[in-house]
């Protein structure tokens, strides 16, 4: 993952290990901001970090009817989920 420091704010310039972090997830860019924390200090830093690649589609399978069947296809099946349009 690709960590870059958001342009807003910030004076810490480097990735450092931290905890006490606050952290948002913005789902229509897929990025996660995190801000600030304690690294041996209060840091006052954002950065921003973008999830697509590892976090997958906005949608989900949670069921397939029947579970099982023939292998050579030729067979309805239902696909429940969240998030199909």
């Amino acid at each position: 993952m690709n960590l870059k420091q958001a342009s807003c704010c910030g004076s810490y310039r480097r990735e450092c290990c931290r905890e006490d972090t606050a952290w948002v997830f913005d789902i229509k860019t897929c990025c996660m901001y995190l801000f600030g924390g304690w690294s041996n200090r209060w840091l006052g830093d954002t950065w921003k970090v973008n999830v697509s690649p590892i976090i997958g589609p906005p949608y989900a399978c949670t069921a397939v009817e029947p579970d099982i069947g023939p292998v050579f296809g030729n067979s309805e099946i239902i696909i429940k989920g969240l998030r199909f349009t």
